[in-house]
């Protein structure tokens, strides 16, 4: 009985020192807890679930926030993306002469047609999402923005693209059209 009794307490040691060495290199690395589960919150923030800490992913994987279990956290609303959207809303048209339209991939990577003369049109949410239309295709993706540079991308990587507004009425993007206008 008395080995029984060793063993389960050597057992829960070890357990235990798993969980707090699972703790301090989530906290020391900045990074999540090994032993986790992920928990999307809204949009591009999710949290991983550590047993004694929580890492947050508030918007972007640098903006990261760790709290232990009886913390209570939510991730900040994200101002710039409100404030930005209020510039974004609405409809932006790519002039045909200075656009570029994906046709099709190849090998993993998009094919071009330079010469497209039909304008498209982009559109921007409040939840950080985008939408392409053409003549022929739609393409949805997420947004992002780092106070700089608005960085549109998607999930099958056909498109990934960084746009400035140059005013209230101008939208410049470096690989999808040189120029939109509301």
């Amino acid at each position: 009985m008395k080995k029984f009794i060793k063993i389960a307490l050597i057992s829960v040691g070890i357990l235990i020192t798993i969980i707090i060495l699972d703790t301090l290199q989530a906290r020391l690395f900045k990074n999540s807890p090994i032993i986790h589960w992920k928990q999307v919150l809204d949009g591009n923030s999710y949290v991983d679930r550590g047993i004694l800490v929580d890492t947050y992913y508030c918007g972007s994987k640098t903006d990261i926030s760790w709290h232990y279990k009886t913390d209570k956290f939510t991730c900040p609303v994200n101002t710039i993306s409100k404030e930005l959207y209020t510039k974004l809303k609405g409809s932006w048209i790519a002039d045909g002469t200075q656009a570029k339209y994906i046709v099709s991939m190849e090998d993993g990577k998009p094919i071009y047609a330079d010469d497209y003369s039909v304008p498209y049109k982009l559109t921007f949410d409040s939840l950080e999402n985008y939408k392409i239309v053409t003549a022929q295709n739609e393409y949805v993706g997420k947004y992002e923005f780092d106070g700089k540079n608005l960085t549109l991308f998607d999930e099958e990587d056909l498109i990934k693209d960084r746009c400035e507004l140059k005013t209230s009425n101008e939208l410049t993007c470096e690989r999808l059209a040189d120029k939109f206008v509301k």
